[in-house]
């Protein structure tokens, strides 16, 4: 009898600890609460009460709990619901389409380091439930996917920006100084946003084409053949960037 006791008195400490607590009745409400508040908070720039071990312990939680599906869908629906109203502040920006795509670029920034933040808190959820579950976007993939799609549902603003780009391109052939940086930061956004193909790159090679043609024929009315084949050297060899 002893013997029992004793070795029922070491065997329960590990099983209580193999054993789920009982949760409240509320526990994935409150818990997704304090989640929410804290993306919200991100989205917003504000502060937030709650620490982030607290934030990383709660997905834990969930994630325990098997309530990894809830909670992605529930971060995917709130961060949708910010990016939308993000993307839709740059509608009826400024004209000055310089200004204009400094504003896509910013937002865009904004929406990598939101992302970044929201993953480091729920990185529990990233290496369980989307790596267990087939077919789901890391948050990472998913932030982009939602970015991508409500920029291409916002005609004006995809509009304006690849008229801006590609406006931006013009200038430099003809030797104007322009904003470098923000043309290469804003042509990555495209491509790691997987529209490069379908939103911009049309549109380019066809007022590539008209450039060149114009240029071409320009350049055969005014100089003789020495000089315009120089100037095709000069393009062949030595190739502007765009």
């Amino acid at each position: 009898m002893i013997i029992c006791l004793l070795i029922f008195s070491i065997f329960v400490p590990f099983l209580c600890l193999l054993t789920k607590p009982t949760l409240s009745t509320n526990f994935e409400e409150e818990t997704w609460s304090k989640l929410k508040s804290a993306i919200s908070a991100i989205f917003l720039k504000q502060p937030d009460s709650c620490d982030l071990e607290k934030l990383y312990q709660a997905v834990n939680d969930l994630c325990l709990h098997k309530m990894g599906g809830n909670l992605y869908q529930r971060i995917e629906r709130e961060c949708e619901t910010h990016i939308t109203a993000a993307l839709q502040s740059l509608v009826n920006q400024s004209p000055d389409l310089v200004v204009f795509l400094s504003l896509v670029e910013r937002c865009w920034q904004d929406l990598c380091d939101q992302m970044l933040m929201i993953r480091g808190i729920a990185l529990y959820l990233d290496r369980t439930y989307v790596k267990q579950t087939p077919n789901v976007r890391s948050l990472w993939d998913m932030g982009l996917q939602l970015f991508g799609k409500h920029l291409s549902l916002s005609s004006e603003v995809e509009h304006k920006t690849v008229t801006g780009l590609l406006r931006m391109i013009e200038k430099e052939r003809l030797g104007e100084a322009v904003d470098r940086a923000l043309l290469n930061h804003l042509l990555k956004m495209f491509t790691a946003l997987g529209i490069y193909s379908e939103t911009f790159e049309k549109p380019f090679l066809d007022c590539t084409s008209q450039f060149y043609a114009a240029e071409g024929m320009k350049y055969m009315q005014q100089s003789d053949v020495p000089d315009y084949l120089k100037h095709v050297e000069v393009h062949i060899v030595f190739p502007f960037v765009f």
